[in-house]
């Protein structure tokens, strides 16, 4: 018989199901997750056999046999280890695939010798095995495994745990003349039992077969070792060190299906662990790991969690290991917990099973450490990490103190404006007794003594929120954090040179790292944490990577060039002794083997010459910016992903994708190329959103870049240019797409365009046609330029609003704003409501400070509304991502927004939000026309020209924002007083702006501070006056349809006092009034405003028709005839428009039909107009 090739074996053993090699021979019944049937090596009763095709394994309960697919056929056909996987061959109709005669010779005298030892071995471990079943239950062996480790009769025999009685095997193997092969393993020394007095832990390699034994001394004696392994010399052919992993014959299987395997120090963590649901840990019998034992994980996963002891043996090994695993392409974790993980396992068995088992608890975010995480804290951060780590833990105590006594202070407040409402009601009351009765009367007296005593209170409480302090604690916590933040910063300074090193150190880890997602990630992590310039890293990294070449042979080679490569052989001889092929003549030439005359010569595998000018770092889907020039001539530049480079299909498909770029190499042509050109490229970063980069400290438009010191940029033709040694590529400024219609369309308005006047010559013209509604418009566009250092101060950013009717020049105004960014994007349409916005406020993220435009505003949408009040949060929203249907990404908002309608709104949240213009002129002279066709010729010739000069003044904006903006924050709260928080926030964003553009730049204002304040002055008035109408409008509205509902008798009757005709509400004024009157004061307990107020706002919200001296409220001679007033409902929100109707519908159908379909089917929640089926009174009657 031939020897049997390993590979074969692994395939075999791939295919070959458990359940359905053990089914041939047994029938198998399904017993939950595993299978059960009776025991084939015994005379069994029950179903004691039970089979897991999870864990590929099997154990027979009755004679305690047990194993893999490969150690039942053995035990049941009595054959050896080859003639099992002949067998196994068999059932599948799978060809043996033999090795050579000569080498099978070889080998089968191996396997002999294996095969005769592992009897030995087998017949050893199971003597221990029965010798443990024997132990009283006071024996130190017993109470090492049932007491300590809590192992019960059914983990004993499935983990085969024994016991070696003192000198217990010698005489056994002297008496069957077998002592030799008890030394070859290690089992006999020098007439002496190696495992004398231990507890015995069988060994098995990676298909299952036992290998050798471990052993736990329990003799308590000081001068023997704990723990010991098989002996590992040439002798010992079973057990090869190099190659095991303890417990990878039942963790196999799990590791695969997880994608990751657990590693643990000892035998007992790695059976504690899969007792608690991590049936995918293995252990390396030993504190070195070999790369064959990495080689053996690596078939089964990529990545690997470190659960050691935490001792500092246990860390040591940690940091030891996670280098080799990450350079063979591993991703690594570790897990620190405060015992070993057996112990561990025992003392929080009660916290694992709620958590559902190890393998969902070490789920739980924040549980793992990243593997290289671990190694930059020991080489970059090493002399502060831990000092890091407290001062974070620190300031999140500070944090909480101070929250702590935030809300200690909201509560005070909440209830100091309780009281504040209290009294007012009170006092009310007690104003209310004065006109009805006197001051004499006992209610008056009773009201004055509870007046006085909620007053009494309130000034109480007054007094405690004047004398609050910061408690003891909190102050120490602050200095405490105050104090680490200095030592910090002492050590982190005085740590420079360590950093360095420590980098250095670990680029010699990722160096070897083939994949080039995770050396780059690896690579961008040292740059962050050790703050060097990536040049600087990259330098290291060709300096190291040419250090661990081979040095090269010395022996003349005659290279010969095609007749057509004139460039001299001297400066093609490095290109091609490294990599075998060089690029010229816009081609790249690949060596051929060497010719028979002893010369190499080269033939052209492609029409082009190919450079990666840098890698641009994206966490999704890194990028290459390739160079192509064909013999032709013909030169581009493009950005594709990073994967396009890998196989010869995605190469060629990318390169003539691209035009008459063609490639006729093979795929080990494509690799050596490959590698050629990762190992020239240049680094850098594709730039997606344009405008300010705050990574770089640069603002970035379609056609020119400037930097935040005001120095311009060199932009090339294709889009690349050059910032701190670090490459960017803007794809929409490439000259490939110049004319490409589809392609970038947005990114290529945003750019630089010159007008010929100067800017203080077309501010004034914008501030003679849009008067001062340009003021607000001037200052917001040159604050939008700046945004970001405005949200970074206060987390949010006015939006600025225009409304009024039609041909009042509040989209020409917008369109100006835009202008400052470029040629203007289409402006959001908002007629569809909250959902197209929502689809569309992607738009607000494309550029960093750019500027956006939300038209045709409506008010009566609250989910509308809500979206634009987050826009001026700052709140992006999530959506999907394609990695996996739980990841999310964030669409943030990056640009200001312009809002303009016919509309206003009508809810005080909003309102507050935005900076008030209302253009209610619409009619204008010839001379303003000409004026106005004249800004707007202007304006087409482009204003962003005057942007690109602001920007040079970044820095100086930057520099003195905060403080400017606190001041002016200060002032206008002085000059407004009843002014709303939001509004003044709002108005010193564009306050501060005047001041430093006027004070620190070489911009003169066509408008002075006084003009400023005035426009505001007139703003705060209109937004104030909207501010009250619409609170007041909102309770009159909800008192009149509360009025509409209840007992019959107290209600506004429907056709009597109330009617509807098509979009007009008619209402009786004076009975109608009388009754909201009584509804405001049970509702709000305070006097209503006059009736007068009431009909004032009405007109004022534009829902006032006219009033009417005769109105007929129902058809018939029947009808009440009397005064009205008319509403429009049309300028009535949705919500209320619906409910007034349907409160109306209710009323005229009581005691129909209808009424009863209702009550039974909760028709009050529905929509009234909605497939309703009404009985005596139809819509048409109420005129809709």
């Amino acid at each position: 018989m031939g020897y049997i090739k390993s590979t074969f074996i692994d395939r075999l053993l791939e295919r070959a199901h458990i359940d359905e090699v053990i089914g041939k021979y047994v029938e198998l019944k399904r017993a939950g997750a595993n299978f059960k049937a009776k025991s084939p090596f015994s005379d069994d009763k029950t179903a004691s056999l039970m089979v897991s095709p999870v864990k590929n394994i099997w154990k027979d309960f009755s004679s305690g046999k047990g194993g893999n697919v490969i150690s039942f056929v053995m035990e049941k056909e009595t054959c050896s280890y080859p003639e099992a996987i002949e067998k196994i061959a068999g059932i599948y109709n799978e060809v043996v695939e033999y090795e050579a005669v000569e080498f099978s010779e070889k080998k089968k005298e191996v396997l002999e010798k294996k095969e005769e030892l592992r009897k030995i071995l087998k017949a050893t471990h199971e003597s221990y095995q029965k010798e443990f079943l024997k132990l009283p239950p006071d024996h130190a062996a017993v109470q090492e495994v049932k007491g300590k480790r809590e192992y019960s009769d059914d983990t004993i025999l499935e983990w085969g745990i024994g016991f070696a009685p003192d000198n217990f095997l010698y005489n056994k193997l002297s008496a069957s003349g077998k002592v030799h092969f008890g030394e070859f393993l290690g089992l006999v020394i020098n007439q002496w039992d190696k495992y004398s007095n231990r507890v015995v832990y069988p060994i098995h390699d990676g298909n299952g077969l036992i290998i050798g034994l471990g052993g736990r001394d329990i003799s308590g004696k000081t001068n023997t070792a704990k723990w010991i392994n098989p002996n590992v010399d040439a002798s010992n052919l079973l057990y090869n060190k190099s190659k095991v992993w303890y417990g990878l014959h039942k963790a196999k299987m799990e590791i695969r299906k997880r994608g990751e395997a657990f590693l643990n120090e000892g035998y007992n963590d790695v059976i504690a662990a899969h007792l608690y649901g991590l049936e995918n840990t293995v252990a390396s019998c030993g504190t070195a790991i070999t790369p064959m034992q990495i080689n053996e994980i690596k078939k089964l996963c990529t990545k690997v969690v470190f659960w050691m002891d935490p001792d500092p043996a246990g860390r040591a090994a940690v940091l030891k290991q996670i280098p080799l695993f990450i350079k063979e392409g591993f991703r690594t974790e570790v897990i620190f917990t405060d015992l070993d993980p057996d112990d561990y396992c025992r003392k929080y068995s009660d916290v694992i099973a709620l958590a559902g088992g190890l393998n969902d608890m070490f789920k739980i975010p924040g549980i793992r450490k990243d593997g290289f995480g671990i190694l930059v804290n020991e080489f970059i951060k090493k002399d502060y990490y831990e000092l890091e780590e407290k001062l974070a833990l620190e300031k999140e105590i500070l944090q909480n103190k101070i929250l702590e006594y935030e809300e200690e202070k909201r509560e005070l407040i909440q209830q100091r404006n309780q009281l504040e409402t209290d009294f007012l009601t009170v006092d009310n009351l007690l104003k209310e007794i004065v006109i009805t009765k006197t001051k004499k009367s006992e209610e008056y007296k009773e009201q004055q003594i509870t007046t006085a005593a909620v007053k009494s209170n309130l000034d109480k409480i007054k007094n405690q929120i004047k004398n609050l302090q910061e408690p003891i604690q909190l102050k120490k916590q602050r200095l405490y954090v105050s104090d680490l933040s200095i030592n910090f910063e002492s050590t982190y300074k005085n740590a420079e040179i360590n950093r360095a090193s420590g980098a250095k150190e670990l680029c010699k880890i990722i160096i070897n790292i083939n994949d080039d997602a995770y050396f780059q990630i690896y690579l961008n992590w040292i740059q962050l944490e050790s703050k060097l310039p990536k040049s600087t890293l990259n330098s290291w990294i060709k300096e190291l990577r040419s250090e661990n070449e081979a040095p090269e042979e010395e022996y003349n080679i005659d290279y010969v060039l095609p007749i057509d490569v004139k460039t001299p052989i001297k400066e093609l001889e490095k290109s091609i002794k490294h990599y075998g092929m060089f690029i010229a003549n816009n081609q790249v030439y690949m060596s051929l083997p060497e010719s028979r005359d002893g010369k190499v010569y080269f033939s052209s595998i492609s029409n082009f010459s190919i450079e990666v000018l840098q890698h641009m770092n994206d966490e999704k889907f890194p990028k290459k910016l390739i160079r192509l020039k064909n013999i032709h001539g013909k030169e581009v530049i493009f950005d594709t992903n990073s994967e396009n480079l890998n196989t010869p299909l995605n190469f060629y498909n990318t390169m003539s994708g691209h035009g008459n770029f063609n490639f006729k190499g093979t795929n080990n042509d494509l690799q050596i190329l490959r590698t050629y050109l990762l190992d020239n490229m240049g680094d850098g970063r594709k730039i997606e959103v344009l405008g300010w980069q705050p990574d770089a400290n640069i603002w970035v438009w379609n056609n020119r870049i400037i930097a935040e010191e005001g120095v311009e940029i060199p932009l090339d033709e294709n889009g690349v240019f050059v910032h701190n040694h670090i490459h960017y590529y803007i794809a929409s400024a490439n000259k490939i797409y110049k004319h490409a219609s589809g392609k970038y369309k947005a990114q290529k308005q945003f750019r630089v365009m010159e007008n010929p006047v100067s800017f203080e010559s077309y501010m004034a013209k914008v501030i003679r046609v849009h008067r001062e509604h340009g003021i607000s418009a001037l200052l917001f566009a040159i604050a939008s330029l700046f945004q970001d250092i405005a949200v970074d101060e206060t987390g949010s950013f006015p939006i600025l609003f225009f409304y009024g009717p039609g041909g009042s020049g509040k989209d020409e105004l917008a369109y100006i704003i835009q202008s400052f960014a470029g040629i203007p994007q289409i402006p959001i349409n908002l007629e569809a409501g909250a959902s197209t916005l929502k689809a569309k406020i992607i738009e607000l993220a494309q550029f960093k400070n750019g500027i956006s435009q939300l038209s045709e505003y409506k008010r009566g949408d609250g989910k509308l509304d809500g979206t634009i009040k987050s826009i001026w949060d700052r709140v992006g929203y999530k959506k999907g991502s394609i990695e996996s249907r739980i990841a999310m990404d964030t669409v943030d908002i990056e640009s200001s927004v312009i809002l303009t309608g016919n509309d206003y709104p009508n809810s005080e949240p909003l309102i507050i939000r935005l900076i008030w213009n209302e253009m209610t002129k619409n009619v204008f002279s010839q001379e303003e026309m000409i004026e106005f066709d004249e800004l707007n010729d202007l304006t087409t010739k482009g204003v962003s020209g005057y942007s690109h000069h602001l920007l040079t003044y970044r820095k100086v904006y930057k520099e003195n924002y905060s403080k400017g903006y606190r001041k002016w924050k200060g002032i206008l709260q002085e000059n407004f007083k009843t002014a709303k928080g939001r509004i003044i926030s709002n108005l010193a964003v564009l306050a501060t702006t005047f001041e430093i553009v006027r004070d620190m730049t070489d911009t003169t204002f066509p408008f002075d501070q006084n003009a400023m304040m005035d426009h505001f002055k007139n703003q705060i008035e209109l937004q104030t006056a909207k501010i009250n109408s619409a609170s007041i409008m909102i309770r009159f509205w909800d008192c009149f349809i509360a009025s509409l509902r209840g007992n019959k008798d107290e209600r506004l009757q429907a056709n009597y006092i109330v009617s509807v005709e098509e979009n007009t509400l008619y209402i009786q004024w004076t009975h109608t009034m009388d009754k909201i009157e009584r509804k405001w004061w049970s509702q709000y307990h305070e006097l209503p405003p006059s009736r007068a107020t009431f009909k004032d706002e009405l007109k004022k919200s534009g829902a006032w028709i006219e009033d009417i001296k005769s109105h007929s409220f129902a058809s018939g001679r029947m009808a009440n005839r009397s005064s009205a007033t008319s509403i429009n409902m049309l300028q009535l929100s949705e919500n209320v428009k619906e409910d007034i109707t349907g409160s109306i519908m209710y009323q005229l159908n009581e005691g129909t039909l209808w009424e009863n379909k209702a009550k039974e089917g909760n028709v009050e929640e529905q929509s009234p107009l909605i497939s309703l089926d009404f009985n005596e009174t139809s819509a048409e009657e109420l005129g809709f």
